[in-house]
This record gives structure tokens, sequence and C-alpha cells, in this order.
């Protein structure tokens, strides 16, 4: 098991798949990178994209994961299966000196869903090690911790108004 005590993670929604973000991951010791896919990557050597690889892969284990509340869901406890497998993503050709980006994708999906609910369906990428339920199953908590920090973030905008304050450096010479 990795000792992650000394480890920076970077925990992307789908905005940040970006491929500079794995590009730089790379460049930078003790640091990883969990990211909600949003772009079906082509994959090198399986003639094939990162949805329908890893979605043909079989489920490895079903795991429970407590939603919060949104705009669009309900609190729930949704039930997903768990599929992962290590792929390999060829870069953009803006970054071909990169070489491809090994890494792991964990695919989670909802089974089971409460009606009218619209399933959870997740693709993650990540540089950290997947090839046990355990791993798997970090890395879908790190995912989840997305939602407190989102909290947190909204609190210091509208609670505190963060966004209001100046730095101190900038003073004004007005009275």
């Amino acid at each position: 098991m990795v000792d992650y005590s000394c480890i920076v993670i970077h925990v992307f929604d789908r905005e940040g798949d970006i491929a500079e973000v794995f590009a730089l991951q790379r460049k930078n010791k003790n640091t990883g990178v969990v990211v909600r896919a949003a772009h079906n990557r082509c994959l090198s050597g399986e003639n094939s994209y990162l949805w329908e690889y890893v979605t043909s892969q079989k489920v490895q284990f079903v795991k429970e994961v407590e939603l919060p509340e949104t705009k669009k869901r309900f609190e729930r406890t949704a039930t997903l299966e768990i599929r992962y497998c290590p792929v390999s993503i060829n870069p953009p050709s803006r970054l071909k000196k990169s070489g491809n980006f090994n890494v792991y994708a964990l695919f989670a999906t909802e089974i089971n869903v409460p009606d009218g609910c619209e399933p959870v369906t997740w693709m993650l990428l990540t540089s950290e090690l997947v090839t046990t339920q355990a791993e798997a199953s970090q890395i879908l908590r790190w995912y989840t911790y997305r939602w407190r920090i989102e909290e947190y973030h909204k609190i210091l905008k509208s609670g505190c108004k963060a966004e209001s304050y100046r730095l101190a450096g900038e003073t004004s010479n007005q009275c």
C-alpha cells in the first residue's frame, strides 16, 4: 500500500479533464491526480476508445456511496458497479513529445436507480495504482471529497463574502 501522507492528490471534475493535467503531474514528484473524464479519448494499442474499452471490462465489485443533495438530485445512497483497468491514452498532437499517458481508469455506474432519478455514471482517470478493490475504493472516496470542498468554497464565497475582500497589499490613496 502506498504511503499517502507525503503525496498531494489533485481531484478534478470534468472541467479538469485536459491532457496538460496528466503531463504536468508526471513532472511533479509526490503528486497524483484523480480526474472525472469528459472526453472519450483514443487508447493506444487497443484500437478503441476509453469509454468502450473500460465499460467492456468485467465488474470487479459493487459499492455503496452516499450522494449529497444537489440542485438536480436528492440525497441518497447509490449502489455502484465498479470496473477498473490500466489504460494508455494517446496524447493530443500539441503534446506528442510527452508520450502516452499511462493511467488507471475506474468506471462506476449506478444500479437499482430509484424512480425519477438519473443514474450516477463516473469515468475516473487516475495516476494512482488501481489493481485491488481497496485501491479502487480509495479513488472513489477521494473523488467524493470534492463535494465537501465545493461546499467549503460556497461558504467562503457567500457566507464569508471572501470575494469582496481585497488583499492587504492593494491599498488605495483615497481617504
